[in-house]
Formats: C-alpha cells, structure tokens, sequence
C-alpha cells in the first residue's frame, strides 16, 4: 500500500509556482508579462493540477476501502478453511478411517510409500 501511495506520489507532477513578477499585485492590477496569453496559460495549468488533484482524491478514497475488502475476503478464507479442517477431523472420525487404518499403514510401511 505504501509502495503504491509513493508510486502515486509520484506521478504527480509538483505544484507550479507563479513567479513574483508575473503575479497580480494586491490592488488587483496586473503587472508587467500578465498578458492575457500568460493568463490562460496558468488557469490551464490549474485546470490540469485540479484533475490531477481530483484523481489522486479518488484513489486515495479506493486505497482506503482496499483493507475493509481484504478483511472481508480474510474472514471469508478463514471460515473456508475451519470447514475444511472439520471435514478432515469428520474424516479421521469415521469407522472407515479407522477401519483403513492398518493397510494405509502396511501400504506407506511396504508399499509405494517406500522408496
């Protein structure tokens, strides 16, 4: 999960920074190399850094649903195999395992089970 989050990380290109003499001052006029071009430059950058930001929410959001799921499927895995070790325990209990019980022994002692 980590390795993934870092992988993310990653991908994500860092925040852009605006330099200083290209930004609107505090009166709200704009200084020298604001061009209109410039203008739509940056909202379209800021539109793609959002989507990216958007994105990463998302997988953010799916990354923190994963251990619930693998919890569930976890429980679900255990209660498969205490019904397997039942059916084993069944198995050993029954008068054909013990009826078995010498030949299976005389086979692995004698038998194929030898090598």
């Amino acid at each position: 999960l980590r390795q993934e989050i870092d992988t993310l990380r990653s991908a994500v290109p860092p925040p852009a920074t605006v330099p200083q003499d290209t930004a609107t001052d505090l009166t709200g006029g704009a200084k020298e190399g604001n061009s209109p071009d410039r203008i739509t430059a940056l909202e379209a950058e800021r539109a793609l850094l959002q989507e990216a930001l958007d994105h990463q929410a998302q997988e953010l959001a799916r990354l923190r649903l994963r251990p619930a799921r693998d919890n569930s499927e976890i429980r679900s895995l255990k209660r498969n195999i205490a019904k397997l070790q039942d059916r084993i325990a069944d198995l050993h209990a029954s008068t054909s395992w013990r009826i078995t019980a010498p030949l299976r022994w005389i086979t692995l002692r004698f038998g194929r089970g030898r090598r």
